[in-house]
């Protein structure tokens, strides 16, 4: 064995970093950067030669070379010449010898995509030739391939140089370091391959996959077209796209559905983005763990990558790989932990009832106190926001809109712009005109969160990083790995719901302060203006040390009973007291994908190695009960609930509810024939969601404030088939909202559910008329589009196996796309938006071509008389196949 080497570097390093008198000099610059950040005066001025010595040591840990601290010390040598450049912004004697140190330390931590933004006032850094000689060799071994100009960080270039070699790998990284930028680089090198047909990505949100699909488009449009490649979001996209390669981006649910239905191509490259995720009691884990059952199993020669922020030990991730791989595990897999950050964060605690104003010392993990400021919330973010963009967190979607327009209340309007005039052209369309949206979009400021409408969402991502809304505040999307370019992110409460934030989660939305790609300094500010405890649960994060995660999280109180219930034929499901509705299906999910393991004997995966000490135990008495494996492919669903459901069809006591078709676009006042089948439809599907109350045992599975009421079940699901009925008519969501509104104005009252309390409905209420904009978006994408339409998916496929001659398009597919009309159903499902296609439609602008397939026929009269512009770019760059050839260019479509 040979000894462990230490050499003198390493010596003088661990002198430095330990010593007194350099720890009590970052202590003193950490108090000036708070200082300088909040505008007062520091207790104790940094003098010149302590600027000198800082510097000093910032170029001597810039070169670090000691094993295990090299990103440490090079995340140190930032820290300090970013921070002395921003506390000496105004000094033109000390800025430049600091800028100047700033450019060698950059340089030293391979930070080439800083270096740019580094400001010496057009000086220049005189360097000797050995210097130059060795910057350019390093440049060189960094370049970015294909790419002229961009240089990869030194632990970018690792992470990429895994990704090419590397049959799986799993790395975790700060969420600044760019995940996102050495994935879509890699793919780029995939996309000029012939042999490479499917490439995967799985994203936790439909928000970022609308974010990494405008993003593919953006920069690979040329490799993307001459490589004949589409980018598909939904399964159903799939079947349009059959001779294109493709890149699939879907949610773990919409990956597992594809999967299922047996559409999913041979996949060649698979990636799971933020796939802490699996580590996470999180009710998407169990789709993870079927996910990569399938890929073990059926396309074994597929590459795995997992990425994640701040994961301890992403090498567990590769224990999902499928065990004949572990033999030869060194040469075909491995795992990196990054800890270096291109971009210096810091971050400040601040007590809102005292002004007590504090800041994290990484270097000693204390806190330490720097001002007291008795200043509203608003002024501290104000200040903030004017030297850079800023992302503000809220609890909730309530929260989100009120603290945004306590923001913005005493804000002028800003000069009128044309793009956000045209998005608020577009919300008075397809919302409502009194949006509080509206006003605060004038003011460069919004509120972004997942029930929006995704082409509204969209727009207000491309804004805030165009630079034209200042600030915006969110929900829980941003935890999600939605990127924003942000100087600030402020944090207004330690809770995520009626949750608490994990430290992870803490440090992923802290983590979100800063960018490379704009800029090398962020502020991450945690407030208490939501809850008085919040400063505390702030001090006990910082306090915990992120523990090393592990595999297959326990569905609390359950992981007996979810071995047991398979060998016990009169298992009754039932919700326990201290359970959420999300831990009841989990529970059902664990449940589902264990039987899969057992049914097919597969010994090696994970979830059956889980529980094989409790399965041995019940198989020395009991039988496994008897399950048909097509009943546990969609593991929402327990085959105890799918065997009763096949009963009820079987002896016809529920069958598909018979709609009236409506082909009219509904968007202007409806002709008595229309309203008469949208309320006939209304009846025919509250009679269907009754029976499906009862056999899918909503009451059990369901929120009582939901579809799960059982006091108000009548109520409940009559309120639900009325807002089906029209969704599926194709009314607008404007539309709906309006119906919604003369309802309440009718009835003089509405039921606030956030509050739990009955307001009166004044017409003239802006906070009336939100709360219905709110409510009738949230039933819309959570009850309706989510809840609703996979219990009827499910039911409609169990149907389709019982049954002949039931049409391709179902009250499955209404819900889904929002109309009965085949044709723009079908706009649709090629991956169009619901409006574009209505447009579409309505304008007669597509036709069926010699190949059977729908295409746009005059493209560019669409973009003349669109309402969505930039969907048309989406369309041109991504769907341009469905674009009818023009006869001279019909070689490159």
């Amino acid at each position: 064995m040979s000894a462990f080497r230490i050499t003198k570097g390493d010596i003088i390093l661990a002198a430095a970093e330990q010593h007194a008198y350099f720890r009590s000099l970052y202590t003193k610059l950490l108090e000036n950067y708070g200082a300088r950040t909040f505008a007062v005066s520091p207790v104790n001025l940094i003098t010149q030669q302590e600027i000198k010595d800082l510097l000093r040591y910032a170029d001597l840990f810039s070169k670090s070379n000691v094993t295990n601290k090299i990103s440490f010390h090079r995340n140190l040598a930032q820290e300090i010449v970013i921070m002395l450049s921003f506390v000496f912004e105004d000094n033109e004697e000390a800025k430049l010898h600091i800028s100047a140190v700033q450019k060698i330390v950059l340089k030293n931590a391979s930070n080439y995509a800083g270096l740019e933004k580094v400001d010496m006032g057009g000086a220049e850094l005189s360097e000797d030739f050995l210097s130059l000689l060795s910057e350019e060799v390093d440049k060189m071994i960094n370049k970015v391939p294909n790419n002229e100009t961009e240089y990869f960080s030194d632990a970018q270039k690792e992470a990429f140089r895994n990704l090419c070699n590397m049959q799986f790998y799993s790395f975790s990284a700060p969420t600044s370091m760019g995940k996102t930028y050495i994935i879509r680089n890699f793919l780029s090198q995939k996309l000029e391959e012939v042999e490479t047909d499917c490439i995967v990505m799985v994203l936790p949100t439909k928000a970022l996959i609308n974010e990494i699909e405008n993003d593919l488009t953006d920069k690979y449009e040329r490799e993307l077209k001459g490589n004949n490649y589409v980018i598909i979001t939904i399964p159903d996209q799939i079947h349009f796209f059959r001779s294109q390669k493709k890149i699939l981006i879907f949610t773990p649910e919409r990956l597992l559905q594809a999967f299922n239905d047996g559409i999913v191509p041979k996949i060649d490259y698979l990636f799971i983005d933020e796939a802490q995720k699996i580590f996470e009691n999180d009710s998407r884990t169990p789709y993870y763990y079927k996910i990569l059952e399938k890929v073990n199993t059926e396309m074994r020669l597929a590459k795995v990558f997992f990425s994640s922020p701040y994961a301890k030990n992403p090498e567990e991730l590769l224990n999902l790989i499928s065990n004949p791989y572990k033999e030869n595990r060194q040469e075909i897999a491995r795992s990196d932990a990054f800890d270096f950050s291109p971009v210096s964060q810091k971050q400040f605690i601040i007590d809102s009832l005292t002004g007590n104003i504090e800041i994290y010392n990484n270097l000693e993990k204390t806190i330490i106190s720097i001002a007291c400021i008795k200043k509203d919330w608003k002024d501290i973010v104000c200040e903030q926001t004017k030297r850079g963009a800023t992302i503000v967190y809220c609890k909730s979607k309530a929260d989100a809109v009120e603290y945004a327009r306590q923001y913005a209340e005493n804000l002028l309007d800003k000069p009128s712009d044309s793009d956000v005039d045209e998005l608020i052209k577009k919300i008075k369309s397809d919302v409502n005109a009194d949006y509080y949206l509206i006003p605060l979009l004038k003011k460069g400021v919004a509120f972004h969160m997942g029930i929006m409408p995704a082409e509204i969402r969209r727009s207000v991502e491309d804004l805030i990083k165009n630079g034209k809304i200042d600030i915006v505040f969110c929900t829980s999307t941003l935890l999600e790995g939605v990127n924003l370019p942000a100087v600030n992110v402020f944090v207004l409460s330690h809770k995520k719901g009626t949750s608490t934030l994990s430290t992870l989660e803490l440090k992923n939305l802290m983590g979100r302060a800063g960018r490379i790609r704009y800029n090398l300094w962020g502020n991450a500010f945690l407030l208490n203006i939501c809850s008085q405890d919040s400063v505390g649960e702030y001090h006990k994060h910082f306090s915990q040390i992120l523990s090393s995660n592990k595999l297959l999280p326990e569905v609390d109180g359950r992981k007996r009973e979810i071995v047991t219930s398979l060998f016990n034929r009169n298992f009754v499901f039932n919700k326990k007291k201290s359970e959420s509705y999300d831990d009841l299906a989990k529970f059902v999910m664990y449940r589902n994908v264990l039987a899969i393991a057992l049914k097919s004997s597969d010994k090696n995966s994970p979830i059956y190695k889980h529980y094989a000490a409790l399965i041995e135990k019940e198989q020395l008495s009991k039988e496994l009960i008897e399950i048909d494996s097509a009943d546990i492919l969609d593991i929402r669903f327990a085959p105890e609930i799918v065997n009763k459901i096949k009963e009820e069809i079987s002896t016809d006591k529920i069958s598909l509810p018979k709609i009236v078709h409506i082909e009219d676009i509904v968007d202007d006042e409806p002709s008595e024939r229309v309203k008469q089948a949208i309320e006939s439809n209304s009846a025919e599907i509250f009679d269907f969601y009754i029976k499906l109350y009862d056999v899918f045992s909503w009451d059990v599975f369901e929120r009582k404030d939901q579809i799960g009421n059982v006091e108000k079940k009548t109520e409940s699901l009559s309120h639900y088939a009325r807002l089906t009925s029209r969704w599926i008519a194709g009314q607008r969501l404007s539309k709906i909202i309006f119906g919604r509104m003369f309802g309440y104005e009718k009835n003089g009252e509405y039921w606030d559910k956030y509050e739990r309390v009955k307001k009166p409905y004044r017409k003239d209420s802006d906070v009336a008329k939100n709360y219905v904009i709110m409510e009738v978006m949230d039933e819309i994408e959570n009850e309706l589009k989510f809840s609703l339409s996979n219990y009827i998916t499910k039911f409609v496929k169990l149907y389709r196996g019982l049954k002949t001659d039931v049409p391709e398009n179902t009250i499955a597919d209404y819900i889904d796309y929002g109309t009965m009309n085949d044709i723009i159903i079908i706009f649709q499902k090629m991956g169009v938006n619901r409006e574009v296609a209505k447009e579409i439609y309505t304008n007669s602008l597509y036709e069926v071509n010699s190949e059977g397939k729908y295409v746009i026929t005059d493209f560019s009269k669409l973009q003349e008389i669109t309402k969505h512009k930039d969907e048309m770019e989406r369309i041109e760059k991504n769907l341009r196949n469905i674009i009818k050839a023009d006869p001279a260019e019909e070689g490159d479509i």
